[in-house]
């Protein structure tokens, strides 16, 4: 298996493919999850936070500017959500 980078999946992207996205998600949806669950109270929240963390990343894509990677990028996104909700929730 040839693995690809994903700064090729989010270039593709920001060109207009949208579809490529979905490389990203499937790539990082575990890493996604286990940050919220670890933040949030349960499985529903968790998989709340997790969906409008991918929805805001794809949303800011291009303020990416590559000086870490795309997985510490959108830890922080991720994270930022789910403490966000968890305080809503308390």
């Amino acid at each position: 298996m040839i693995f690809i980078g994903d700064k090729h999946y989010i270039d593709l992207v920001l060109n207009g493919n949208h579809a490529a996205y979905r490389f990203l998600v499937d790539r990082y949806k575990k890493m996604v999850f286990s940050i919220c669950l670890r933040i949030l109270p349960n499985t529903e929240d968790a998989e709340d936070a997790s969906q409008e963390s991918f929805l805001r990343a794809f949303q800011q894509l291009n303020t990416y500017e590559g000086k870490s990677k795309f997985s510490t990028w959108l830890y922080t996104i991720t994270y930022r959500i789910s403490v966000s909700n968890s305080k809503k929730i308390a």
